[in-house]
């Protein structure tokens, strides 16, 4: 797919003066994403909605979303773990002082198997990432320690991940992931 997106095929696509589109094709060109009505929630803090497609699928997209929200961020917007077939990114999922889960996990989705998963996480997300280093684990691994030694909270970095013993649910339910994620 080039960078001609079939906006008609992205459900909730605003086009404001607001809003900005951007494409990102994974490394191998298995996926091309499509992030849309991209909007500065806060200062510097820029979400917008996604959808994905797949080479060779006739631009009709796998997944798109009006409704879950992703925090964009040019450079470090999504992970590919291409063994996996697994794009992680980060989902906001604030929900005021008295929160029961981390604020801002990882949102996983398996395109080819039609799933999406989990990595509880606060807002240190963002200053984190993923090595893949087989099928199905990845560790994490800083992307701006002097950011994370300005916070107190516990460092994870080299933890091991695996994705084989997370809770996946159907791609069918993911414009309900926010609830899914807060409700887990």
């Amino acid at each position: 797919m080039d960078q001609n997106c079939p906006v008609d095929k992205l459900l909730g696509y605003n086009n404001t003066a607001w809003c900005k589109d951007y494409f990102i094709e994974t490394i191998d060109k298995k996926y091309s994403l499509w992030f849309y009505n991209v909007l500065e929630h806060t200062m510097g803090a820029y979400y917008g909605h996604i959808s994905i497609f797949q080479k060779n699928t006739d631009n009709l997209p796998i997944l798109s979303s009006g409704e879950v929200w992703v925090w964009y961020n040019w450079d470090n917007t999504v992970i590919y773990a291409a063994k996996s077939d697994c794009l992680i990114f980060r989902m906001p999922a604030y929900q005021g002082e008295d929160a029961i889960k981390p604020d801002f996990p990882y949102l996983l989705i398996k395109p080819g198997s039609r799933c999406f998963s989990f990595i509880d996480w606060n807002f240190t997300s963002i200053y984190y990432s993923f090595d893949e280093t087989e099928v199905n684990i990845i560790k994490v691994k800083e992307l701006t320690p002097a950011e994370l030694d300005r916070t107190d909270f516990l460092r994870r970095t080299g933890e091991k991940i695996d994705l084989g013993k997370l809770v996946w649910y159907e791609l069918s339910d993911f414009d309900n992931a926010k609830e899914i994620y807060l409700s887990a």
